[in-house]
């Protein structure tokens, strides 16, 4: 019965010593396809292009509706009847222009009532009066401050009658 119990013994420590030894390479193996993982993760993170910044959204500062006279050498009365968006290129030139409106509207009248009824007619006429109202915000509105970076004209009504 001696040897039965030392063979026992021995059979039972060989089967937690293999026990033991298969969990240390399963352990092992986890371990190293985890750490793999997260490596392939992270330079799949690398390889990917860098997300491109989102642009700001656009500033647009509508202006009341305008009507002047025009000159014109074929008719006694013309009217020009046009509604104007600027397009901005931050929100501190809009809030500038919504500050110094009446100047704005100033200047625009007198620009406007300017304007020859033929020459708004012909092609190229409206881009030509828009090019002529971006080039009112190259002075600014008073001393000690700049222009506002106005970037574009839209007409969004605009009538001769």
């Amino acid at each position: 019965m001696a040897k039965n119990k030392g063979s026992s013994r021995k059979g039972l420590m060989l089967v937690v010593l293999l026990l033991v030894l298969a969990l240390g390479a399963g352990g092992a193996n986890l371990y190293v396809l985890w750490s793999q993982s997260g490596k392939t993760q992270a330079s799949e993170l690398e390889d990917m292009p860098a997300a491109e910044p989102v642009p700001e959204p656009p500033h647009y500062v509508a202006l009341e509706p305008f009507t002047v006279n025009l000159q014109s050498s074929q008719y006694d009365d013309r009217l020009l009847y046009v509604v104007i968006t600027l397009g901005v290129a931050d929100e501190q030139s809009k809030q500038q222009i919504e500050d110094y409106r009446p100047h704005l509207r100033s200047r625009l009248l007198m620009l406007l009532g300017e304007q020859e009824d033929e020459a708004l007619l012909a092609s190229g006429g409206r881009q030509a009066l828009a090019e002529k109202v971006l080039a009112l915000f190259d002075e600014p509105f008073a001393e000690r401050l700049t222009a506002p970076q106005v970037k574009e004209v839209l007409f969004t009504e605009f009538v001769i009658q």
